[in-house]
């Protein structure tokens, strides 16, 4: 394991998902495919029955192309418990489950409301983290199926992007006292009593 996570280390691109992001490294694609290999032995074979493998390789080298090293033992770690063998479409989503515009509107209502409590929050990706901040009303007022299409596309967007920085702490939380006024003076009350026409305690 420790192995693994060191060769995973610094990949090859940036964390951008575009065209121009450059594929993972022979010898770290060859690391996924091992640990795919060991947990899921004949059913991998079975599922690229008939496919070069070289093939297999560069498309899932390209494929991953960009996703950070978290990311990728995510899906590696999901993959344990799977009973067939995942294709590049579903290990994206278990390597990055905010691939999914309705899970990634849950991880962006919790993650906010983390936020207005001056925590963190728990971001999968920093992309999910922008969209929100563009959709803060509709995440407090409105549901996901009202939003669906413009959130799935703001959320493409800013996946497209790619990582550029890490999710920033939240800003600090000032707490309001509550204003205690001062009582007041006795020449102060008799003022006040003598303005409402009462007498003097």
């Amino acid at each position: 394991m420790q192995e693994i996570r060191q060769s995973m280390l610094t990949p090859a691109s940036s964390g951008n998902t575009g065209p121009a992001v450059a594929p993972l490294s022979d010898q770290q694609i060859g690391h996924v495919f091992g640990r795919l290999n060991a947990q899921l032995g004949a059913k991998l074979a079975d599922l690229w029955a008939g496919v070069p493998v070289a093939q297999v390789r560069a498309e899932w080298a390209a494929g991953l192309g960009g996703f950070k090293d978290a990311e990728i033992m995510r899906g590696l770690d999901a993959c344990r418990t799977r009973a067939f063998a995942p294709n590049l479409g579903e290990f994206l989503n278990l390597c990055r489950p905010a691939l999914d515009p309705e899970i990634a509107w849950m991880e962006a209502c919790d993650g906010l409301q983390e936020r207005s409590a001056g925590r963190k929050g728990e971001w999968s990706h920093p992309a999910v983290f922008r969209a929100a901040l563009s959709f803060v009303f509709e995440l407090k007022a409105r549901s996901f199926k009202e939003c669906r299409k413009t959130w799935t596309f703001a959320l493409n967007r800013e996946f497209s992007r790619g990582w550029i920085k890490d999710v920033p702490d939240a800003p600090l939380q000032i707490p309001l006292a509550p204003h205690k006024p001062a009582k007041p003076s006795a020449e102060v009350q008799a003022h006040i009593n003598k303005i409402l026409g009462r007498e003097p305690a």
